[in-house]
């Protein structure tokens, strides 16, 4: 069965959130480097973010933190049928990043 490119994930992102903005680490399988974007935390900024992450056919795996600045990005995210959200834990991200250190 082939799949469609359309239905594969292509981007990845790692979203620092606070209170006036959301720091956007982006990278893909083709990129070498991740590219770091900032946006406003207002829903412009979320919409321009949405905008910014959907550009290619393909799907889109975010990652952010639980915080109580995220839930309105995170839906604004989930909205989006390409878009995979995942909000964790605040402690288990640290240790998760700490441990891949070693």
């Amino acid at each position: 069965m082939e799949k469609n490119a359309a239905s594969e994930v292509q981007v990845f992102a790692g979203i620092d959130v606070s209170a006036r903005k959301l720091s956007v680490a982006v990278g893909s399988e083709t990129a070498e480097r991740e590219a770091v974007q900032t946006f406003a935390n207002t829903s412009k900024g979320h919409q321009a973010l949405v905008g910014h992450l959907l550009r290619g056919k393909g799907r889109v795996r975010v990652c952010l933190e639980a915080s109580n600045y995220s839930l309105d990005v995170a839906l604004t995210l989930q909205a989006h049928r390409r878009v995979e959200v995942s909000v964790v834990n605040p402690r288990r991200a640290r240790l998760q990043r700490e441990s891949s250190r070693c």
